[in-house]
């Protein structure tokens, strides 16, 4: 099976090149490059800084069409109330995204607001929309929503990476959307500050300020029920599953190669392979991707970690 990866941009604009030199039999396999949109249109889920920025976007754009690459570009801040309640954004959205769309050949953009999303659906109905994880669609009912306006492919909230009854659900239900699943993302299931967290994300860096409390709460067990996927794993998803996510746009772009190899099973990355794998036992994956992630009544994860040599993995 051919699986399709999306790669982040992290502002390297020879990662394409480099992805493709190093994976010259895996090209097919790069689906998309996602980057975020210019700051003075909107914000996206990360502040970054973006000086000369759009001479980066040309450059992209030209690299993914070399490479017959889609191209997806992020509208995804966690609050977006100010440019709901504007009546010039739209328009200027609007225009902006045309722009893209008929002169560089723009495939999609990922957005977290539902209101927002039907209104650039409605006025450019050729560019692909991607419900944005942000958007946090935690059932099917919310997510055959996003599928009425013409959405075309949803991110799966990491919550949700190991409930596969969750997964199939929303597979035999929806009749159009696809499914994108993020599969390297150790943040702890059901956090109390996934919200407010991503809200201010998208005006500044929350990191520092949140750092102290994440880590009372990050016991090293709860990777076992986090959105991290192993590479060995990933065909527990096949069927269900369009396109792997691969995070983040911080990373460097060697750690980005190092992830793309392992996830394509590269034999020239084994060792960094098993690292990975062993973070995760087979038997630890397999009881929690159908549990019903009542920790506190079944405490098998932090059990299995103190019993086990593995948590020197970790």
């Amino acid at each position: 099976m051919s699986r399709k990866f999306s790669i982040p941009y992290n502002h390297d604009v020879n990662l394409l090149t480099r992805l493709c030199e190093e994976f010259p039999d895996k090209i097919d396999n790069i689906y998309e490059v996602f980057f975020p949109i210019e700051n003075e249109i909107a914000n996206t889920g990360r502040v970054i800084e973006q000086k000369g920025y759009r001479q980066e976007i040309e450059r992209i754009f030209e690299d993914a069409k070399k490479y017959n690459i889609h191209t997806n570009i992020l509208l995804n801040a966690g609050c977006m109330a100010d440019q709901v309640i504007s009546d010039s954004f739209l328009p200027k959205l609007v225009d902006y995204l045309k722009s893209l769309v008929n002169d560089y050949g723009l495939n999609m953009i990922t957005i977290s607001d539902f209101y927002i999303a039907a209104k650039v659906k409605e006025k450019i109905p050729e560019l692909e929309i991607e419900c944005s994880s942000v958007a946090y669609v935690d059932s099917v009912n919310k997510a055959m929503y996003w599928e009425s306006i013409g959405v075309d492919i949803m991110v799966i909230p990491h919550d949700f990476t190991k409930h596969m009854d969750y997964i199939k659900d929303l597979k035999s239900n929806l009749k159009k959307m696809k499914l994108k699943l993020m599969i390297n993302h150790h943040c702890k299931n059901y956090c109390p500050m996934f919200t407010s967290h991503n809200n201010i994300e998208g005006h500044g860096d929350a990191g520092k300020k949140y750092m102290e409390l994440c880590e009372t709460f990050s016991k090293p067990w709860r990777i076992y029920g986090s959105g991290y996927v192993t590479p060995r794993k990933l065909a527990v998803y096949d069927d269900y599953i369009d396109v792997y996510k691969i995070l983040d746009r911080y990373e460097s772009t060697q750690r980005i190669i190092e992830r793309f190899g392992a996830y394509t099973l590269d034999e020239r990355y084994t060792q960094r392979i098993e690292r990975m794998n062993s973070k995760i036992p087979d038997e630890v994956f397999d009881k929690v991707l159908y549990c019903n992630k009542i920790c506190n009544s079944c405490n098998f994860c932090e059990q299995y970690y103190n019993n086990t040599t593995l948590q020197l993995f970790l």
